[in-house]
């Protein structure tokens, strides 16, 4: 009975696995939401510290009678804003360089440009350098503390054959770590900022302690851990990006047995030769599953314009709710297509000019001190 049960467990588990329908992968562009078309070539100043005092004093604080008396060092110390203005750097360059979208002049060369230069956006137009980006972290803050839980516990007493209650305490580290970050790009034939975008974040890490040998994560994690979350929002701002569109294919239904082989082809990647064959049923009986599918996989050959024309002409035949949502999804990957080609050339159409430069005090000044 048990192997019976077991052989139409197995029976039905296969063909689950059979029916789940195959799914196709339609890659397109996704425009970046600053239009850097115009600024590939893009020299990249390091991260500007925090400017402000990050509080450091000689002991943690503790916040209850529990935790009074107990001194633990900071797990930082004042160069934290230098160490991660560093760290912000490495990754801003890594992410942008990774990318390949840009021609990036690294922040040693900029930096340098900046300090020595008496005219920096000339300078770096003779080396052929459209845009200056210059990140700086504009605020952070780290508190810490210590506090104390009191618990209890029962043992038993093997002389007085008797349970006995006592009290101790728990102890832990909370950090509470915040930061700002701003990242300017500067035209350097206008000496205008086109773009400034600041992030945000805050993060809190609680640790149980030992007071007499604490040992806890450095608040620079949590700051290491907030740039690092910075990654994709930076890359969505200034760099199209590819992305997946996927759908799966529609059922054999009504079932047309010589489509078979077109399914199976699909499953094994073999697209072209399942396209042949949907398109050819579509064309023969406009079976509606057959145009639906020959429109998703002319889109994923990368015809987006040929699978829209497929998935019109089914729509105009059939009402189904998946064709006419396929319909506007291929709409919606050929603009995204067309706005990140126009990245490609087309300049920004706004500039921000900040206010109160007077001669001697440069936009670059203005973003760096």
């Amino acid at each position: 009975m048990l192997k019976r049960r077991l052989a139409v467990l197995l029976v039905a588990i296969l063909m689950l696995l059979a029916s789940c329908a195959t799914e196709i992968a339609v890659r397109y562009m996704q425009p970046s939401e600053i239009n850097m078309g115009a600024y590939r070539n893009l020299a990249l100043a390091s991260v500007v510290p925090y400017k402000g005092f990050v509080s450091s004093s000689g002991w943690i604080r503790t916040i209850d009678i529990g935790s009074a008396g107990i001194r633990i060092r900071p797990s930082y110390s004042y160069d934290i804003t230098n160490s991660i203005a560093a760290y912000a750097t490495d990754r801003l360059y890594s992410a942008l360089s990774s990318s390949g979208y840009y021609n990036i002049l690294p922040p040693s060369s900029t930096d340098q440009i900046i300090r020595s230069s008496w005219d920096e956006s000339r300078e770096f137009r003779d080396l052929g350098y459209d845009a200056v980006m210059i990140p700086r972290i504009d605020a952070m803050n780290v508190d810490e503390q210590v506090y104390s839980v009191s618990r209890t516990a029962t043992e038993y007493d093997a002389y007085t054959h008797s349970y006995y209650t006592y009290y101790y305490y728990d102890y832990y580290v909370k950090q509470v770590a915040t930061i700002t970050y701003t990242i300017s790009v500067i035209d350097t034939n206008t000496e205008k900022i086109i773009a400034s975008r600041t992030f945000q974040d805050s993060r809190t890490n609680t640790e149980m302690i030992d007071p007499d040998f604490p040992r806890f994560d450095k608040a620079e994690l949590l700051f290491q851990r907030m740039i690092r979350s910075f990654d994709s929002g930076i890359i969505r701002l200034f760099v199209p990006t590819v992305r997946n569109y996927n759908v799966a294919l529609m059922d054999n239904k009504p079932e047309i047995k010589e489509l078979k082989d077109a399914y199976d082809a699909a499953k094994d990647g073999n697209t072209e030769a399942a396209l042949s064959a949907f398109i050819a049923e579509w064309n023969r009986s406009h079976h509606v599953p057959s145009g639906f599918n020959a429109a998703v996989l002319t889109a994923a050959l990368g015809d987006i314009d040929g699978a829209i024309e497929i998935a019109e002409e089914v729509a105009g035949y059939s009402s189904e709710s998946r064709v006419g949502s396929l319909l506007s999804d291929l709409r919606r990957v050929r603009k995204s297509n067309e706005e990140a080609e126009k990245q490609l050339t087309t300049p920004p159409a706004s500039v921000l000019a900040p206010e109160g430069l007077g001669p001697d005090y440069s936009v670059y000044d203005y973003l760096t001190r």
